[in-house]
Order: C-alpha cells, then sequence, then structure tokens
C-alpha cells in the first residue's frame, strides 16, 4: 500500500547537518520544520522558540493529519542529527504497511531483525525499544505525544500507548540510520538533565502499575 509520506523535523542549530539529511529524503512528499531558537534561523522553517520538542512534534502530526485529508498516510518523526540511507522512509513504510496492526515502525537499531527488509514486531517487556530519533508512524491512528514530557520520555510513553492499545511497533532490518550526536544535546545542558530527570519521574507516576 502507497500512501503519502511526510517528515516532521525540530530543529535547533546543526544547520549544515540537517540540510544534508533533507537531501537524503527523497522519497519524502512533504515537510514539516520547525525551528526551535537557532542563532540563525533555518530556511523555510516555522520559528517555534519556546515550544517542546513534542509541542512541535504534536503539530507536525495535526499538519500532516489536515493535508492528508482524513486518507491514509506515513509520518516520520525525525531528529535532524541522522545519516540515512537511499530509501530510508521507502523501507519504513513497507514494514509499516505490512500489517494493519503496525502502528509505528523504526530502522532496526538493536539488531533485531536477521535479514535486510525483515520486519520483527517488539515488545517493551522484553526490554526493546523503538528508537526515538528515528520513527515512523501511522497518521491515521491518530497518535500524539503527550505534552506534559518537556524533553525525554515522550518516544518511551507513545510506546506505551501503543502496546497499551493492543496495536504493534515493528523494527525493520537493513536500513542505514546513523545518529550522529545521539545523547549530546542533553549531555551538554544541566537544564535540559534537569527536564530529563523531571520527566522520568512523570513518566513512572502516568504508567505506574499500569499493564
Amino acid at each position: 500500500m502507497t500512501v503519502p509520506r511526510f517528515v516532521v523535523m525540530a530543529i535547533k542549530d546543526r544547520h549544515e547537518m540537517t540540510a544534508a539529511l533533507l537531501r537524503q529524503l527523497t522519497d519524502a512528499d512533504q515537510f514539516f520544520l520547525f525551528d526551535n531558537g537557532s542563532r540563525v534561523p533555518f530556511p523555510g522553517a516555522a520559528s517555534r522558540p519556546t515550544a517542546t520538542i513534542h509541542q512541535m512534534w504534536n503539530e507536525g502530526l495535526d499538519a500532516a493529519s489536515a493535508a492528508a485529508g482524513g486518507a491514509a498516510h506515513d509520518v516520520a518523526v525525525l531528529n535532524n542529527d541522522l545519516d540515512v540511507g537511499p530509501g530510508f522512509l521507502t523501507g519504513l513504510s513497507r514494514g509499516l504497511r505490512s500489517d494493519d496492526r503496525n502502528w509505528l515502525a523504526f530502522p532496526d537499531w538493536q539488531g533485531l531483525c536477521a535479514t535486510d527488509g525483515e520486519v520483527r514486531a517488539i515488545s517493551g517487556r522484553e526490554g526493546n525499544h523503538l528508537s526515538g530519533w528515528a520513527m515512523l508512524l501511522r497518521g491515521e491512528a491518530g497518535l500524539r505525544f503527550d505534552e506534559r514530557f518537556e524533553w525525554w520520555y515522550g518516544d518511551d510513553d507513545l510506546q506505551r500507548q501503543i502496546e497499551t492499545a493492543g496495536q504493534r511497533l515493528v523494527a525493520v532490518g537493513g536500513l542505514r540510520c546513523v545518529h550522529l550526536e545521539s545523547g549530546w544535546s542533553t549531555s551538554a545542558s544541566p537544564v535540559l538533565q534537569a527536564k530529563a530527570e523531571a520527566d522520568q519521574v512523570r513518566f513512572e507516576k502516568k504508567w505506574d502499575n499500569r499493564s
């Protein structure tokens, strides 16, 4: 099944890296870009200097839904510090659409798939986790990030939402996706570290005693 593919991306500096990634995403139909207070605004991005990451991602998901007009669509939520291979979104979309139960697909960063193109459902109960820096959502499922999380745990929460709904997250094998500056923003900022710690408390409180 071929559906429109949208990309949602929040940007703060790292413009050369961002531009390189956008050039790699030749299989995207439309981009929704949000600049989160770069020293120099990124060309063509909507200015959101005070928004949280999850607010920007949700705004992009809403925009993609409006653009799709109620039809099926895929939405990639990506960090701007990635290096991906040809056909990255096409591969994710193929994995996502291989089963109606799949609500989210991501590149196999944990090495769970034995072959290129394999689609494998994961389970948080088994300690498996989606890649929070690169994920493709089934747009018509209506998933949204919990905006109570200011910096981290939005992806953990999304995984819990999907699993609690009885739907699936799937890893797709053989897709190149390198996270170039993994964790750097947080480790370099005491402010973001504090927000991450507060988000952990919020996450544990929200999901305490839930299945």
